[in-house]
């Protein structure tokens, strides 16, 4: 979303040392996405850029420049991850993966089963929770009690933000958290 505002903020704006700040906020959480390697990220963002916000944009000069401008960006995007090898493991082979029937044979664990784990221990200490620093080490625990020794070898946390501030604030925090993005 940010990337998206930034992008909407340059075709708006005419001062230069503005529209060059968010052409450097734009690189940076571009960046960001393909550093995270996030592929449903990366995927929204590309068709929000290359969809959504060229309604936006009024017709004319303009507007076919936006196209020009985002297909070829999205062109070199794609092209570096299809031809850099970690980007194309990252993007390519694992999305392949994630959509296949069968599922990876070394991650028999789901994220269901580490969430069930989660909200076992969050039940224990429901009001304070463990404390900062503590998801680690008490999933851990429960993970080796529940059996799921990939997520105990791997030392894996939650995957749910939400979940993961339950386990380390309690409620009380997570209820904090959740005012404080309201």
């Amino acid at each position: 979303l940010s990337l998206c505002y930034f992008i909407y903020q340059y075709l708006q704006i005419h001062d230069r040392t503005a529209k060059c700040l968010c052409m450097a906020a734009c690189a940076i959480l571009l960046a960001g996405i393909i550093q995270l390697g996030s592929k449903t990220v990366l995927a929204s963002m590309l068709l929000c850029i290359n969809l959504i916000l060229p309604q936006l944009i009024p017709t004319g000069k303009r507007k076919a420049t936006y196209y020009v401008v985002s297909l070829s960006i999205t062109f070199i995007l794609l092209t570096g991850i299809f031809s850099i090898d970690i980007f194309k493991t990252r993007f390519v082979t694992e999305f392949k993966n994630d959509l296949s029937a069968q599922g990876l044979p070394s991650i028999p664990e789901s994220r269901m089963a580490r969430w069930q784990s989660a909200c076992k221990l969050i039940n224990r200490s429901p009001l304070a929770g463990y404390g900062t620093g503590s998801e680690s080490t008490v999933l851990n625990q429960q993970y080796f009690k529940d059996k799921l020794y990939i997520a105990y070898y791997y030392n894996l946390n939650t995957h749910n933000q939400y979940l993961g501030i339950a386990l380390e604030y309690g409620y009380a925090g997570l209820a904090v958290f959740l005012f404080s993005l309201v």
